[in-house]
């Protein structure tokens, strides 16, 4: 079986469409596989705070260079005027200023990355921009292009990289008074060290890459870590044309993941093993802190179930138990996200059930125990916040599933459901929404670069509505209003509020013949930037697109 993050099972074609949503499969140029780790020399993540002896005394001697260079450059002034002679920094404000410096310039490499990630996304075989073309987009914003730099640090690029590949270095504009060490990013999403502390070669990783280094944040990095490990895992499969899973050695050789996976040292305060007694049909992943009680408190697995267990856990927690929160923010709004997205992912599991089955709809135990779900979903303990429950009586034909928050207005403030249509619907909402009133926003991310995915994924879905009816009705097109009417497509489509950003028109004057539906944000460079149109050749086009673009150019993707 192979298995989604949200528990359900996947046939080739799915995983695919899953796929395309993770950041591994992002960096692939071909679409076919993610890309080998390029050029280890040039990319890293944070250095342990503690290097060892020899690493402070090079600290110290640092902060005392800077320490004289900040005390009176010129004693005869300072002799004849103490008060024009500025004071000191002790050293633990100067370490303690480096090192914030230092986290900046890191947290905005991985901003960086993000940005690459967005911008191959919606771009042709998947290429990634110069940071001309981010800043041109709005991808990023203009400082980075500033030779200033900002922060403490200046921004520089590989310009022969794009469009397959991409490095940047983040250098402090003042050595040792903006930051002490250099670092470098490229395709593998690794921030490495350019240079660094006594031991550190160039190309070596940066253990720590926490803004915030607490337990529970180090522990919440390594269920993420766990979870890319387990999509690796998922896309090695499907790439390699099988449904076998494999090593993490291969994986870190064959570049799904990056070679801190295999290291002694670990990263972020926890090291990963893994038993591999199940391969190829199955696999587990363990993740340890490195100083139990000190980077990490407890210990976590993953298997080919997707789903993040302890290994060793709170009180009250037996080893196997799942991990019930696994967001990295858990405010009441990730957990109204996850919410919805779980609702989504029971959707797709119905609908693989009754394709592999050739049946109708299941019920929640069923799905479970076929392993389209895992077994978080019938707990009354629930997971990320939420709980939930089936209503049977439509099974079955059709089906209904809610979500309810564990703890109203703590855990969640809004109650979903979704039907057979899989549209998210409210159960109770905010205010002026009423029961049944879909979700404007089920976008696990809502940045303006996935809002303008979803606008171009569901103009395509308007194509195949228009497809669809047309084969039953003498090659003819309709209108927006009869495809909703017929249950071609939901009613978000023809609502004036449109959903997840966007708005869509259509011209009725065109149909039997012909169609043309248009796709515009609701708030113009805040929901989304660009407007869209798709008409008979089913093809998705500018209407309003990005700088360097007319109306009528084809949308890359």
């Amino acid at each position: 079986m192979w298995h989604a993050a949200g528990g359900e099972t996947l046939d080739l074609n799915r995983a695919w469409v899953f796929l395309s949503l993770t950041a591994a499969v992002l960096f692939s140029a071909s679409c076919s596989k993610p890309p080998n780790v390029a050029d280890k020399t040039v990319a890293p993540e944070i250095h342990e705070k503690s290097e060892g002896a020899t690493a402070g005394q090079n600290d110290q001697a640092q902060t005392a260079t800077v320490e004289k260079e900040r005390e009176a450059p010129d004693d005869a002034t300072a002799a004849s005027n103490p008060a024009a002679q500025p004071a000191a920094e002790s050293e633990a404000t100067i370490r303690k200023r480096l090192e914030s410096g230092e986290m900046a310039a890191i947290v905005a490499l991985q901003a960086y990355g993000t940005a690459q990630i967005d911008y191959s996304g919606v771009h042709e075989g998947w290429r990634f921009g110069t940071l001309a073309d981010l800043v041109a987009e709005q991808y990023l914003d203009a400082k980075w292009l500033s030779s200033n730099g900002f922060g403490g640090y200046r921004f520089e690029e590989d310009p022969a990289g794009p469009p397959k590949t991409f490095m940047i270095a983040a250098r402090p504009v003042t050595p040792n008074r903006t930051g002490r060490y250099s670092y470098t990013m490229t395709t593998d999403m690794v921030v490495r060290y350019a240079s660094g502390p006594p031991g550190v070669k160039p190309g070596d990783y940066v253990r720590d890459t926490l803004p915030s280094p607490t337990m529970q944040s180090r522990e919440m990095a390594a269920i993420q870590a766990l979870q890319y490990v387990a999509q690796s895992m998922l896309i090695y499969a499907v790439s390699s044309g099988g449904r076998n899973f494999t090593t993490l050695a291969r994986l870190v050789n064959d570049g799904y993941l990056d070679e801190r996976h295999l290291s002694p040292d670990g990263f972020n305060g926890y090291r990963f093993e893994e038993n591999t007694a199940g391969l190829p049909k199955s696999f587990e992943v363990i993740a340890r802190p490195i100083k139990p009680n000190h980077t990490g408190r407890y210990s976590y697995s993953i298997s080919n179930d997707h789903v993040v267990r302890y290994v060793n856990g709170p009180t009250g927690f037996k080893p196997g138990d799942y991990v019930r929160d696994t967001l990295p923010s858990a405010t009441m709004e990730s957990r109204e996200m996850a919410a919805i997205s779980a609702l989504q992912s029971y959707v797709s599991a119905q609908h693989t059930h009754a394709l592999v089955n050739r049946a109708d709809y299941a019920t929640l135990a069923q799905l479970v125990h076929e392993h389209h779900l895992n077994e978080r979903y019938l707990s009354e303990d629930g997971f990320n916040g939420y709980r939930y429950t089936e209503n049977a009586a439509g099974l079955p034909k059709a089906y209904e599933l809610i979500a309810r928050p564990v703890s109203p207005n703590k855990t969640g403030r809004y109650a979903y459901s979704v039907k057979e249509d899989g549209v998210i619907r409210y159960v109770s909402g905010p205010p002026g929404v009423k029961p049944g009133d879909y979700v404007r926003d089920t976008l696990p991310s809502a940045s303006r670069q996935s809002r303008e995915m979803a606008a171009i994924s569901a103009l395509r879905a308007l194509g195949s509505a228009q497809t669809s009816y047309s084969i039953q009705n003498s090659n003819n097109f309709t209108t927006l209003g009869e495809l909703v009417a017929e249950k071609f497509i939901d009613e978000r489509y023809s609502g004036p509020d449109g959903f997840n950003g966007y708005r869509f028109t259509e011209d009725p004057t065109l149909p039997p013949n012909s169609f043309k539906f248009v796709a515009q944000p609701i708030k113009p460079n805040v929901s989304g930037r660009y407007v869209y149109s798709l008409g008979v050749d089913t093809v998705v086009r500018y209407v309003d697109g990005p700088p360097g673009t007319k109306a009528g150019d084809v949308v890359d993707r």
